[in-house]
């Protein structure tokens, strides 16, 4: 969490593949990851975790909030040709 605070999204990413290779459901894990790819414009990262996230906790409303996001993001770069952001 604290490297999500100072905005070292490779260092977070780092961290919650440790944590989800101890707990494959801590949707918590799969949601930071999440955001932390998202964050780096990897978009469909970021969309799969949230999948992952949602599999584990199919009510939580932040990842839900957060998969929207993505997936306007990821529309988004698409139809602009962003291939970098997917």
């Amino acid at each position: 969490m604290c490297h999500i605070k100072l905005l070292n999204w490779d260092r977070a990413i780092e961290y919650c593949q440790r944590a989800i290779e101890i707990d494959p459901t801590c949707s918590k894990s799969w949601y930071r990851y999440a955001y932390s790819a998202e964050k780096q414009t990897d978009y469909v990262k970021a969309n799969e975790c949230c999948d992952r996230a949602l599999a584990v906790d199919p009510n939580n409303s932040a990842t839900k909030q957060l998969q929207a996001t993505i997936q306007m993001r990821l529309s988004t770069a698409m139809r602009f040709g962003c291939s970098g952001c997917v």
